[in-house]
């Protein structure tokens, strides 16, 4: 049984060797001919293989291989007459033609040979050829959605001829090109150009081309590729920018004054990166002078330092640039974009300190203070009378003033018993130069929380004979109606309130709440009082049965001593009331005291008389 074994496997392994070395004792063409074509000037080799039913020599023709020669020089190597997946009877006389381009500008005798283990076959044929001509030095540029193709002229090239211009995914070849995959962009382009261009901006494009330009006859066309005028590289044309799909948030940190933009996560691809633009205005159009930073397209996050100073709103995007410099500059909803938010690096942005109260005339008087440098800014004010103002829905604008006015008074014709107010900035601030509107509202701060009564009984004033009026220091005279009450705003320390009546008046008294401070003045038409702190007095100003009773205040950045009483000289001349005519306080106290120490001494020289005669 072993023996049996073993002869079979030493027969089986006894024909695999005689298949592998197996020679050609012959040669297994039947038929070699070469034939040179005069108008494609080409030479075709036409190979028969010869006809046998020997399933050796057929099998071996399979996996040979063979040597085409030209002139004892190869031009084309490892051919092969059958392949190893053809059946015998498809390979027995089967033929085999191949296409060779000789060289140009020859006119000789050309011996073809096929050459393998043995001498297969010879042939010979006089070949033509004319000299190549075709356009040099071809050059492809992309840019702004144009391709230019150009090349050049050789010196001395006929022109009876026109140009066809293709483009293709793979490097051209005088051997590939009948079998390239080419789109034909352009036929007969006069000869003499040299340059073409295919726009793209009606289009997207995306690809990577090869271009080639040939030259073309009346019957035939120069395909042999032996110059330039082929791109070795090829082309990268590409208008389509990467889009960034997901969403952008920004946060300003008034700690560290930097805003921080998170859009959730980075793109992980090659030549990308993230530009980043900021605007103190909505975009829609992206302006490469709006573009803040640029950084690789992995990130997720980036934070931008805020210049000092400033108090600006912004709006953010993102879009994604490739290498070509593509990239979506019309934002849509789906954009990665954000704002407005309020980025600040100055101390305070709006007006402080709100207060409202309604005068006796029914006005109702807002005050403020202003400590944000940009006192020339709008000061928008708000009315409400469903509750404090929290925004801006169901609420009522009023005639704007300015923000280093500090007071406003409003005449409302529809008084309600509980209104609120509220005082928002517009202007520009830092380097910005566009006025935005600051919608910031800060309870008990540029909003008030408690309401103002707007509805109290207007109290009709009896007119005086005599008229009361009140100036600060370098500031507006007011007259002075009975139940006025005065707010002069923001004061500094030494300055000095004028208060003085036409004509002179019997008496002027001043005090804070139920304390009276000064005592009366008999026949003395003004008076000063002098500022050291933030300060609300009362003033009474009687004369015979009539008197004018009003409020004073002011405030004051830094509080010292108390007010006091000093001697008046103004000096803003007032219409009726020169300074040249006034008198002091001190002078009218001199002469009562004089006056009253005359009549003492009167008084006690005649007592030693009346007591001589009573005895």
């Amino acid at each position: 049984m072993r023996s049996n074994l073993i002869l079979a496997l030493l027969v089986l392994l006894s024909g695999f060797s005689a298949l592998a070395s197996a020679d050609f004792q012959t040669s297994p063409v039947s038929t070699f001919t070469a034939t040179f074509d005069t108008e494609s000037e080409e030479t075709l080799i036409s190979i028969q293989v010869i006809t046998t039913n020997d399933a050796d020599l057929l099998d071996s023709l399979k996996q040979a291989k063979w040597n085409l020669t030209r002139n004892g020089a190869i031009v084309l190597s490892e051919i092969s007459l059958c392949s190893v997946e053809m059946l015998n009877s498809e390979c027995s006389s089967r033929w085999v033609n191949l296409s060779i381009t000789p060289p140009p500008g020859v006119d000789e005798s050309a011996v073809y040979e096929l050459n393998g283990e043995i001498f297969a076959g010879s042939d010979s044929t006089t070949e033509t050829t004319s000299e190549i001509y075709a356009v040099e030095n071809l050059q492809a540029v992309y840019l702004n959605d144009i391709t230019t193709i150009s090349w050049d002229y050789p010196l001395g090239i006929p022109m009876n001829h026109s140009l066809a211009i293709y483009r293709h995914n793979e490097a051209a070849t005088g051997d590939n090109w009948g079998s390239l995959t080419k789109e034909l962009l352009q036929l007969g382009l006069s000869a003499g150009s040299t340059n073409f261009t295919i726009d793209y901006s009606e289009e997207d494009v995306e690809t990577l081309y090869y271009y080639s330009v040939t030259i073309v006859y009346a019957t035939s066309e120069d395909t042999r590729f032996l110059g330039s005028n082929t791109l070795s590289e090829p082309l990268v044309e590409d208008n389509t920018a990467p889009i960034f799909i997901g969403e952008l948030s920004a946060t300003f940190n008034s700690t560290t004054d930097t805003t921080l933009l998170d859009w959730g996560g980075g793109v992980d691809e090659a030549g990308l990166v993230i530009n980043i633009y900021r605007s103190s205005m909505k975009m829609e159009l992206l302006d490469e002078l709006d573009q803040v930073a640029t950084v690789e397209a992995s990130h997720s996050n980036h934070e931008l330092m805020i210049p000092f100073s400033e108090h600006r709103q912004s709006w953010y995007a993102i879009t994604l640039e490739d290498q070509i410099g593509n990239e979506v500059l019309l934002l849509s909803e789906s954009s990665p974009s954000t704002g407005p938010i309020i980025e600040t690096t100055i101390d305070s942005s709006t007006i402080t300190d709100l207060a409202a109260e309604r005068l006796q005339n029914g006005d109702i008087s807002l005050t403020w203070s202003d400590s944000t440098g940009n006192s020339d800014s709008i000061a928008r004010v708000w009315r409400s009378i469903s509750g404090p103002i929290e925004g801006f829905d169901d609420v009522e604008e009023l005639p704007p003033t300015n923000v280093g006015a500090i007071a406003y008074t409003h005449d409302p014709l529809d008084s309600v018993q509980s209104a609120w107010y509220a005082i928002t900035i517009e202007g520009a601030w830092g380097s910005q130069q566009i006025p935005w509107h600051d919608e910031t509202l800060i309870p008990d701060v540029n909003s008030l929380s408690a309401p103002v009564d707007e509805t109290e009984e207007v109290i009709v004033e009896t007119e005086a004979n005599f008229t009361v009026k009140i100036q600060a220091e370098g500031g507006q005279v007011w007259n002075i109606n009975d139940g006025s009450k005065r707010i002069l705003g923001v004061l500094e320390p030494g300055n000095i309130v004028w208060i003085w009546t036409t004509p002179e008046v019997h008496s002027i008294t001043y005090g804070q709440e139920n304390q009276t401070i000064g005592s009366p003045i008999g026949q003395n038409g003004s008076f000063a009082l002098k500022v050291i702190q933030t300060d609300n007095y009362w003033i009474l100003v009687q004369q015979g049965d009539q008197d004018i009773f009003f409020e004073v205040s002011w405030t004051v950045i830094e509080a010292t001593e108390e007010p006091q009483i000093d001697d008046p000289e103004p000096k803003t001349t007032v219409e009726g009331h020169e300074p040249a005519q006034e008198r002091t306080i001190a002078v009218y106290i001199i002469g009562t005291l004089m006056i009253i120490l005359f009549g003492f001494l009167i008084v006690m020289l005649k007592q030693p008389e009346y007591l001589e005669e009573e005895e």
